[in-house]
Parts: structure tokens; C-alpha cells; sequence
């Protein structure tokens, strides 16, 4: 016959299982000594602790019962209404710095293309003026294909 193991036990003493399994261990209760002489040792300690409770226990009207504050939902809410309206402050922040950085940063290099072009017309007038100084012709030769063009002196050609 299969014993009793603990869990059952205990599940028998606090009613705890159902009906049919409760008359199964009932009727291996009274048949089973090993059984029957643990069930009447479980069952001496659980009084045992239930007797050593009630030293120990307090009327209920002594044990003071905390109670939360219960806080008032409009100022939760103006709270949470504050704290998104900040949030929102500081991502509009955010990103008028993002935006005023990249086009600070568009803007620099729109300025160093414009020196870029400013350097290359004043190079080109000095070579001109030079050109025309020393009666050179100045020639231009512009590419189909791309549509670039370049500038040789006569001077240049030989070379």
C-alpha cells in the first residue's frame, strides 16, 4: 500500500483536499499504523503551535490599523499634468538645438564654398591680368560631356 507523504498530511489535517482523496487517506489513516502514528505527531505539534499562539496573540482592537492617505486625485493629476507639460518644455528644447546646430553647421560649409569659389575667381582674375600684361591669349575650353570649363594660357599650351 502506498503511504502517506507530507504534503497529503497536511493537506488531510487542514481539509484541504477533496472529498474522495480525504476518505481515501481517512480509510489508510485507520488502517496503516506508521501512517496513523506520524498523522498523531503532526497532529500534537500543530496543537502544540496553536496553544503556543494564543500567548502571543493580541485583540484585535489593540493592533492599530494603518490606513494610506488616500491623496487627493486632482492634484495627482495636476502633478502628472506638470511633470508631461515640462517634458515637453524640454524636448521642444532639444530640438530647436538640434535644428539650430545642423543648419549653423549647413551654413558654415555654404561659407567655405563660397571662399572656395571667391579664391578661385580672384586666382583666375590674377592670371588673366598677368595673361593680358604679358599679351598672352587666354583660352577656354568647355567639356560636352560635363559642361566643365577650364581656362589655359597661350603659354600653357606648349607645356
Amino acid at each position: 500500500m502506498n503511504c502517506i507523504n507530507d504534503q497529503q498530511l497536511f493537506d488531510f489535517i487542514n481539509n484541504e483536499l477533496p472529498s474522495e482523496e480525504h476518505e481515501h487517506l481517512e480509510f489508510h489513516l485507520n488502517n496503516c499504523s506508521d501512517c496513523r502514528e506520524v498523522y498523531n505527531l503532526k497532529q500534537e505539534e500543530i496543537n502544540w503551535l496553536k496553544g503556543s499562539m494564543k500567548d502571543f496573540s493580541f485583540p484585535l482592537d489593540e493592533i492599530p490599523k494603518f490606513i494610506f492617505p488616500e491623496e487627493n486625485k486632482t492634484h495627482k493629476n495636476r502633478r502628472l499634468t506638470s511633470m508631461i507639460v515640462r517634458l515637453g518644455i524640454a524636448a521642444t528644447i532639444l530640438i530647436l538645438i538640434s535644428i539650430s546646430i545642423l543648419f549653423l553647421d549647413q551654413k558654415k560649409r555654404n561659407n567655405i564654398e563660397l571662399q572656395r569659389i571667391q579664391i578661385e575667381q580672384e586666382m583666375l582674375i590674377t592670371d588673366m591680368n598677368e595673361a593680358w600684361h604679358e599679351r598672352e591669349l587666354i583660352i577656354t575650353q568647355t567639356d560636352p560631356k560635363t559642361g566643365k570649363s577650364e581656362v589655359f594660357l597661350s603659354s600653357e599650351i606648349g607645356k
